[in-house]
């Protein structure tokens, strides 16, 4: 299985942003279409990723991995084979979560740059 429009991300896009991208542009109407095949596809393709991508955009950056993010990691590998890029450039989009607080918000962190999650757009 390959995507039939090889999207390519931009240097500086979120990782949400680049999936919107790749939804959009191979026909998907909304992210959570293209999640619920990559959902069925990472199953067959290695049992224990079943799950490793949520079905929610703003779920789907490795640091809301609850218990191990080696399986989203993965997960972004194979996804990053379906669309004919390099894992690293995929891989490069992810947020780093960050210790900083704005108050009592979280923040995220990504070249030397520290947002609060507020600030970052959660949905479609």
């Amino acid at each position: 299985m390959h995507f039939l429009v090889q999207t390519k991300p931009y240097p500086e896009e979120a990782l949400e942003s680049y999936l919107l991208r790749l939804a959009r542009d191979n026909s998907y109407d909304r992210y959570s279409e293209l999640a619920d095949i990559l959902w069925q596809w990472l199953a067959e393709q290695d049992h224990e990723l079943e799950g490793a991508l949520p079905l929610e955009l703003s779920k789907v950056d490795v640091y809301h991995a609850r218990q191990a993010s080696s399986f989203r990691i993965r997960a972004l590998k194979l996804l990053a084979q379906l669309a004919d890029v390099n894992a690293g450039n995929i891989l490069a989009l992810a947020w780093r979560r960050s210790n900083f607080k704005f108050g009592n918000l979280a923040a995220v962190s990504r070249n030397e740059l520290t947002i609060p999650l507020e600030l970052l757009r959660t949905n479609e």
